[in-house]
Order: C-alpha cells, then sequence, then structure tokens
C-alpha cells in the first residue's frame, strides 16, 4: 500500500495528489479556459449535482459563476462539495466546502492538492467479491466504527471507500482495526494500522481512505497471508 499522495481506486488506478504548485497552474487552465467544473453534494438528503464555471481565484477563495440556470439553488453555507473538471482529457478532483453562496456568487475553500487518476503497471492481492472492510475502534474492543467497501490490500496496507460520516469518525494517524475476507476461500483477517490518507470517492458523500498496517508481531500471521496472495 503506497502512502504519501497515492490512494488505491481499484486494482490498476490510483489516485494521485498533485503537488501545490501543479495544483495552482491547473486552476489556472481551467479559469483561462472556461473548463466546466461539476460540483456535487448532498442538500436536504438529495443528491445533487450543478455545473459551475471558475470566475476567480485568490489564495484561500475560490468564487464560480452560477450554473446554466443562472442562479445557484440555495446551497447552504459549509456543504461539502465533492468537485471534478477535466484539462485535455485528463480527470481531476478535490473537495471543498461552501463559504459564501448566494443567487448569484458563490465562494468555496481554494484547495491546496488537486487529484487525479493515474494507470498502474503492478497488481495488488485479490480480495473476495463484494468484501466490506470494517473499521474497529481498538480504545473499546468489539466497538465497530463503521462499515466500507475494500478497494484494493497488500501486505502494507489497504485502500476502503467510507461514507463521510463514517470518515469523518477518524483522523489521519489514528490507530485503527481493520477486519476483512481475501481471496476466493473469504480468508477472514482481523489488523491493526493507522490511517493515512483521506480524499474524495469519485461520488457524493464518500471518502476514499488509506490504511497502512502496523509492522508489529500481532500483524505478522495477517501479512504473512496477504503475501502468499499477492498477485505476480
Amino acid at each position: 500500500m503506497t502512502t504519501g499522495g497515492v490512494k488505491c481506486f481499484n486494482a490498476h488506478t490510483v489516485a494521485i495528489e498533485l503537488d501545490a504548485q501543479t495544483s495552482s497552474r491547473l486552476l489556472e487552465r481551467v479559469q483561462r479556459s472556461n473548463a466546466p467544473m461539476t460540483m456535487a453534494f448532498s442538500q436536504c438528503g438529495e443528491e445533487c449535482a450543478v455545473e459551475v464555471q471558475l470566475q476567480s481565484a485568490d489564495a484561500q477563495v475560490l468564487q464560480l459563476c452560477p450554473p446554466a440556470s443562472g442562479r445557484f439553488n440555495d446551497i447552504l453555507p459549509s456543504t461539502c462539495l465533492e468537485v471534478q473538471f477535466a484539462l485535455d482529457g485528463q480527470a481531476y478532483f478535490f473537495t471543498s466546502s461552501t463559504l459564501v453562496c448566494n443567487e448569484d456568487c458563490m465562494q468555496i475553500g481554494r484547495p491546496t492538492n488537486l487529484h487525479t487518476w493515474q494507470r498502474r503497471r503492478f497488481m495488488r492481492a485479490s480480495i473476495a467479491k463484494s468484501t466490506a472492510v470494517k473499521i474497529m475502534d481498538l480504545d473499546m474492543p468489539g466497538q465497530l466504527i463503521g462499515e466500507g467497501a475494500m478497494l484494493n490490500v497488500s501486505q502494507d496496507g489497504l485502500a476502503c471507500r467510507l461514507g463521510r460520516d463514517v470518515a469523518d469518525r477518524i483522523d489521519i494517524d489514528e490507530r485503527i482495526g481493520v477486519e476483512f475476507e481475501i481471496g476466493d476461500e473469504r480468508i477472514a483477517l482481523a489488523v491493526d494500522g493507522r490511517v493515512k490518507s483521506k480524499t474524495a470517492g469519485g461520488s457524493p458523500n464518500t471518502i476514499i481512505v488509506g490504511i497502512c498496517f502496523n509492522h508489529d508481531p500481532l500483524n505478522q500471521e495477517a501479512r504473512k497471508i496477504l503475501r502468499q496472495h499477492l498477485n505476480e
């Protein structure tokens, strides 16, 4: 499992965190080219998406033009947003939240880093079909924090897609337990690790969480099994 800006999406794709300078240049290009941006969010229990354009930007704020309808539809302040756009056929995305919103203007927080998807040339251990991962509270044995969908796993860690409500309950570098099954035999494993990354999950109200397994004696057997299931 790679960390430090790389998040797994599936067996062949990872989400790469771009550096701040590259991210800034891309936002400048979006503004100059008037490229459309799709903004997804949840409003009153409904999943919504609108197409907007970047009007201006400073060090902290992005100001958006209204959608094609001409008005923003009463999007509440502090609404969590997942924003996506494309340049030269390459998709980029980031998470943010609304700062100011009225019928004619919306300001959202400017992200330091954008993300993009990339193909990779190596494989990870296969996971059981429809495998769920359980996130456990190590301070309260047996206490379930929440469940998510397993995306990828290796002997060093895993990536999973969690609902935002679950992801918000765990912090970067927090020590947690994870339980999941691997392989066609559905071998059950339980390991502990630390949260190393959280990034937009590509659909409203989902977050991809990267977890790095702790290298301690309690995890040795599980990591041995994972090594045995690694694909060449």
